[in-house]
């Protein structure tokens, strides 16, 4: 989200109900251990990398789509954010 820089801090932490200063420090943690290319980081975090590969890939959904394919309460929460930045037609 913070990659193309067209999501504030303060939406982000809002999205995962975190405060501006949360995201801050772990996105500097991140770039952190990326840096020093810390193995045990890079597995525990595989299967994020894996997900936002894919959905990298994957064509825009329709908000119908999105709610149908929902299981999580977390997932309910971005799709709310997604409907406040303009994301669905």
């Amino acid at each position: 989200m913070r990659k193309d820089g067209k999501v504030p801090f303060v939406e982000i932490a809002r999205m995962f109900d975190k405060n501006h200063a949360t995201v801050i420090h772990g996105l500097n943690v991140h770039e952190l251990l990326t840096e020093q290319k810390d193995l045990s980081y890079k597995y525990f975090t595989a299967a994020i990398r894996d997900e936002i590969k894919l959905q990298e890939r994957k064509e825009v959904r329709s908000l119908e789509d999105d709610v149908l394919h929902c299981h999580k309460i977390s997932q309910l929460k971005m799709i709310k954010e997604k409907l406040k930045m303009g994301y669905y037609d």
